[in-house]
């Protein structure tokens, strides 16, 4: 399902930022399975590539 995402490129984060995502959040505790965020039930590989998301840790956001 990842894979076959197609998303618009005006709507996505650049490579580096979308990797830099990625990052924070395998880092995070609350990362379940490799790719489900548990504060908001996301998939984080698809998430971390649009531009209009943000990370919904209710801390702060692990993304910059």
């Amino acid at each position: 399902m990842i894979a076959a995402a197609r998303f618009a490129p005006e709507d996505c984060v650049s490579a580096e930022a979308y990797e830099r995502r990625l990052q924070a959040c395998f880092s995070c505790a609350g990362l379940a399975g490799g790719h489900t965020c548990t504060v908001c039930g996301c998939i984080v590989q698809i998430r971390a590539k649009l531009k209009a998301k943000t990370c919904p840790r209710p801390e702060g956001s692990l993304w910059d």
